[in-house]
């Protein structure tokens, strides 16, 4: 598709761009779906929007693009929509973006993919307050499933979106722990020691981690020295148990 035309004008004092857009898509059997989306005032730009790469009635259509980008390591859900077409079936990204790098995104899946021939941002209507938890909690359950990969993309995701949401530390730390499961220690060490410096309230947590990363790298003083600091500055904390015990056997 390609914009016919551009104008600008005013909506309660706010300056909206206006847009005739015509589509070219190749011949084909089934019909494809071309959703119309809300002008985008330009004081809303931070909002987050889906990037949907296919809508069409051809279900088989869909689900092989699904599983192309699947594949890629790219999330993708498929919804269902009644018009007077018929059954539509949409292809969208789990993850939302911000309109810039919607835009970025989508022309860098087009080039990646030649079976999207054009794609179409919507407007997350979710709370952005309620969208955070729900993707926090999302990325929450890959980890204690066991999906520490996946989980790791989400907690991305997250603190990209949500930098600086209450839980987004929460989300700096839990990307450590997956790394550190998925045996990439290095990663894992600097995420640690940034919840360190930063003086999360992960911190605890991440003195405890430095402590066995440097025990498995044969490093009891640094270990030592991670662990004294936990106990030092938090005493009542209830890792301070465990960390003592992991002490004791270091003396051993």
């Amino acid at each position: 598709g390609f914009i016919q035309r551009i104008n600008q004008t005013s909506v309660e004092g706010e300056k909206v761009w206006q847009f005739d857009v015509r589509y070219n898509f190749p011949e084909e059997k089934e019909v494809v779906a071309v959703q119309a989306e809300e002008p985008v005032l330009i004081s809303q730009q931070d909002e987050l929007y889906e990037i949907q790469v296919l809508a069409s009635t051809d279900k088989q259509r869909v689900e092989n693009l699904a599983n192309k980008l699947t594949q890629a390591d790219i999330p993708v859900k498929i919804t269902k929509i009644n018009n007077e077409k018929g059954l539509i079936y949409r292809l969208r990204l789990e993850r939302s973006f911000k309109l810039a790098e919607a835009e970025n995104r989508a022309k860098q899946l087009q080039k990646q993919f030649p079976q999207i021939t054009d794609y179409w941002l919507a407007k997350k209507q979710q709370n952005f307050a309620e969208s955070a938890v729900v993707e926090y909690n999302k990325a929450v359950d890959l980890y204690f499933q066991g999906n520490c990969k996946q989980a790791l993309q989400e907690f991305k995701n997250f603190t990209a979106q949500y930098p600086h949401h209450y839980l987004a530390n929460n989300a700096r730390y839990l990307q450590g722990e997956c790394y550190y499961k998925l045996g990439e220690i290095e990663p894992a060490k600097q995420v640690f020691l940034k919840s360190v410096e930063n003086n999360t309230s992960k911190k605890p947590d991440a003195l405890k981690l430095l402590g066995k990363i440097a025990m498995e790298q044969d490093k009891p003083e640094q270990a030592k020295y991670y662990w004294q600091q936990l106990i030092q500055t938090y005493p009542q904390h209830y890792l301070r148990d465990d960390v003592e015990k992991l002490m004791a056997e270091l003396e051993q």
